[in-house]
């Protein structure tokens, strides 16, 4: 039997989907401050993974770029936006898809203070 990321390819090739318990998002890292977002992204493991997501991440307008904090060890992206109205999930999943990573959730929507 054939092996998809450790799941038997009969499993993916049903379609059903599995959660791996280090896929499942932890919770996330604390924010400290106005219109801070954080995103988990479980495929950023590498040591140049965070780099690429933050160089990704800081082509977006509406990202302040300074502020992006993200960590390899904890898979997860901390920054901040300009506006909390402009933020867009979709366009940060898309952000993130072009640095090479196919899956972003959303742990912490921008906070309002």
């Amino acid at each position: 039997m054939s092996v998809w990321w450790g799941v038997p390819a009969a499993v993916a090739v049903a379609g059903v989907e599995l959660k791996a318990p280090d896929l499942v998002p932890p919770a996330p890292v604390p924010t400290d401050g106005p219109n801070q977002a954080v995103i988990f992204v479980p495929a950023m493991t590498c040591a140049s993974c965070p780099e690429k997501v933050a160089a990704s991440l800081a082509k977006l307008d509406w990202v302040v770029a300074s502020s992006i904090q993200a960590d390899r060890r904890t898979r997860q992206v901390k920054f901040t936006v300009t506006d909390r109205a402009k933020f867009n999930i979709d366009k940060v999943r898309q952000a993130v898809l072009l640095a090479g990573y196919r899956r972003t959730d959303l742990l912490t929507a921008p906070t309002a203070r």
